[in-house]
């Protein structure tokens, strides 16, 4: 087994430990209930000389509320997702590869280049309106966290996100 093999076999382990494997962490980012999986892992945990061990029962209780607003915005980016993968493989962009593998002179050529284009354009336009609710759905889930938690708590999670970050890349 490579080094390779056995990092990317690490990294799969690790990523279905947080459940965030879906069109890779929503293309190399990361999914919100993340943050909400490490905040009850440090929490439970009980990770030496952590603030964030000491949140209390009202501050769990928001972040509860935050976790079940944000798991639909989740579920929402999901389904675009999916369904923008779905179009990706479609029939019609099938049929275009064989389209364009089968052309041979120029006119052809053209003709062709000018469908891919279009085709490429809905299937980009497509991704960066999912990539966006994503990024939206991870500061709202940032924001709201961080609105929960003291100003030392705050570093303390920022930082752990981080090396969490890192870990996965």
């Amino acid at each position: 087994m490579s080094i390779y093999n056995t990092y990317k076999g690490r990294l799969r382990i690790i990523e279905l430990k947080l459940g965030v494997s879906n069109a890779y962490s929503w293309v190399t980012g990361w999914k919100p209930s993340a943050v909400f999986k490490l905040v009850n892992s440090i929490r439970t945990n009980g990770v030496p000389s952590s603030s964030l061990v000491e949140l209390t029962q009202e501050h769990m209780r928001k972040v509860e509320v935050l976790r079940v607003k944000i798991r639909l915005e989740e579920e929402k980016v999901e389904r675009e997702m999916e369904r923008q993968q779905v179009a990706v493989v479609d029939m019609k962009m099938a049929e275009l590869v064989r389209l364009v593998v089968r052309v041979k002179n120029g006119e052809q050529v053209r003709q062709v280049e000018g469908l891919v284009e279009v085709a490429l354009k809905g299937v980009m336009a497509g991704q960066e309106k999912v990539m966006k609710a994503a990024n939206c759905a991870r500061l709202r889930t940032l924001k709201g966290v961080l609105d929960v938690l003291s100003p030392l708590q705050c570093v303390e999670f920022l930082a752990r996100i981080s090396m969490l970050q890192i870990q996965l890349r």
